[in-house]
């Protein structure tokens, strides 16, 4: 196990990947949960940094089986699925990250991250709406998620709901020029 943890602080990945793979295969039984979690979390971000996908989602999926509430490994796997292009797998474990979450700004960042999944990959612009609402009542930067769900709303041309969310824009901006524009966008869709 010396010689896996030496390899993966040198970052030599390779090597770590090697050694690491032959102490949960020859010694599993043996470790305790929290050693085999370690192992497979590091035999996981070993197989991030060499790009193997597949073998990196595998060990992560094995720290979260063992131990559902770790973060790190949560957002990792979110890593993984992304790159693999596998988006409702990402948002599925992103929806288990956010239960973990106490921090309002890093639930937020969360939802805006869903949001834009379902918009911009899936084009499911009813779920983005539904993530963007979330992140909009968490009312950290009530900003960003309220124009995304103005985008949405004029692109599936609800212009009640686009003006909603443009006078709430109106209200909550205080550069004078914004307001304006928010409130001549609004004026537009009126008519």
């Amino acid at each position: 196990m010396a010689l896996a943890r030496l390899n993966y602080k040198k970052e030599n990945y390779g090597e770590a990947e090697r050694y690491l793979q032959k102490v949960v295969d020859t010694y599993k039984a043996d470790l305790s949960s929290e050693e085999l979690i370690n192992l497979y979390m590091q035999l996981g971000e070993s197989a991030l940094k060499l790009g193997h996908i597949e073998q990196a989602q595998k060990h992560l999926k094995n720290v979260v089986e063992q131990e559902p509430h770790n973060a790190n490994a949560l957002a990792q796997i979110v890593q993984v699925l992304q790159a693999h292009g596998d988006w409702k797998g990402a948002i599925g474990y992103m929806e288990q990250l956010l239960l973990l979450k106490a921090d309002d700004l890093e639930r937020y960042q969360l939802q805006l991250a869903i949001g834009e999944i379902y918009d911009q990959r899936l084009k499911d612009r009813a779920s983005a709406a539904v993530a963007y609402r979330a992140a909009l009542d968490l009312g950290v930067f009530p900003k960003e998620p309220a124009l995304k769900l103005v985008e949405l709303a004029v692109a599936e041309q609800d212009y009640v709901e686009a003006i909603r969310h443009l006078n709430r824009l109106i209200t909550i901006e205080e550069e004078p020029k914004r307001r304006a524009q928010f409130a001549f966008t609004a004026a537009v869709l009126y008519r």
